[in-house]
């Protein structure tokens, strides 16, 4: 069970009864100290021992990692002669913190053609004690050099505001992140793909999703004090890019049709996976996922699982009047046939109960659209 979908007290009571259960058993539980969680957790009592880990010194560990690195064939082996003989003025700079390290070192090795200009940044960097404070100077460094080397401030803007609002939902691919980007933005998905890479200091590219690294990123791309205006976008300006994201791609497949995608755009049409009868049921139609990953969009999957999370997120922290581009959407969406074929996506993708959901979810919001 995800712990977000459990309420605290009652996620504190499960770990009690666990330990009365099987008293044997230790159980590592990890978590930021929030009031709320620390009060829910209080309630253990003595079964219960914490380890404040910003406390725990892990220089000797840090300078370790460095030294390994520096080995032939390490990460850092091309930039062994500036290094070497400062270890200590690095492993310090850290502040203790493993995730700046292995940023650095990350950042560093992603800047093959410039490794040496990208160190000499960071070197010349100013040293804080305090260790927020020396993560948003990294940040930074990434996110302006990235800016810089491909010429592509927007973009970089852009991105970070959708990993703010898509990662604390469900993770998107480079190619959906590609296809949400607002219509203004106007770049082949080549150089898109190349401004992913300059930030991949603090992002986890796979396949299927693109992350950030750590949560503290998502805390610095969302503190317009920490990150700085020239890259800070407001919540209500993210989550209406996104809702009406998710509706235009639901309506037409797309946010620009001349942007390059990886099949033509799509959106909810009637048996979108063309199907030769409705007298067969889906479980019965022996390439039904083979259609559905051929036809179906990631982008659109997502859209249709949360259009309403981010309509009622935009719609919250929009000052009244209520945005009517986003309301126009809505109404289109709801008073036409694409809410039928909402509905007949999402049973061929088989979470047909996540319908009544939503829509429960939107009745209870009061949104102002006739539904």
């Amino acid at each position: 069970v995800r712990p977000q979908r459990m309420k605290k007290g009652l996620l504190a009571r499960y770990l009690f009864d666990i330990t009365q259960l099987a008293p044997w058993l230790l159980l590592i539980v990890t978590s930021r100290n929030m009031p709320g969680i620390a009060h829910a957790l209080s309630k253990l009592g003595d079964v219960k021992a914490e380890m404040n880990l910003f406390s725990f010194n892990a220089l000797d560990d840090i300078r370790a990692l460095i030294h390994k690195e520096l080995e032939l064939g390490g990460q850092l082996w091309d930039v062994r002669e500036i290094l070497i003989g400062r270890v200590d003025d690095l492993a310090t700079r850290s502040q203790g913190l493993f995730i700046w390290i292995k940023t650095v070192i990350k950042f560093i090795n992603e800047n093959d053609d410039t490794k040496i200009e990208a160190l000499e940044k960071l070197l010349a960097s100013s040293s804080h004690a305090d260790a927020e404070v020396t993560l948003d100077e990294l940040y930074r460094t990434v996110i302006i050099v990235a800016s810089e080397k491909s010429n592509r401030k927007e973009t970089v803007k852009a991105i970070l505001a959708l990993l703010r609002s898509t990662s604390r939902v469900s993770p998107l691919s480079a190619r959906a992140l590609y296809a949400f980007l607002p219509p203004t933005i106007s770049i082949p998905y080549k150089a898109f793909d190349n401004v992913l890479s300059r930030m991949s200091a603090i992002l986890v590219i796979r396949k299927d999703s693109v992350t950030v690294v750590h949560t503290s990123v998502l805390d610095f791309i969302g503190n317009e004090g920490r990150i700085g205006k020239e890259y800070f976008l407001p919540l209500d300006e993210v989550e209406k890019s996104m809702a009406v994201g998710c509706l235009e791609i639901m309506k037409d497949g797309t946010r620009n049709a001349k942007r390059q995608m990886d099949r033509p755009p799509s959106g909810l049409r009637f048996n979108i996976c063309g199907l030769e009868t409705s007298y067969v049921a889906d479980s019965e139609v022996p390439d039904l996922a083979e259609r559905v990953e051929e036809i179906v969009s990631e982008e659109l999957k997502y859209s249709c699982v949360h259009w309403c999370n981010h309509v009622k997120s935009a719609l919250a922290v929009t000052p009244s009047p209520f945005d009517e581009e986003i309301v126009a959407l809505l109404s289109g969406f709801l008073e036409s046939t694409l809410s039928l074929f909402w509905l007949e996506l999402l049973g061929v993708l088989r979470i047909f109960p996540r319908a009544r959901e939503i829509l429960i979810d939107f009745q209870s919001s009061r949104l102002p659209v006739s539904s």
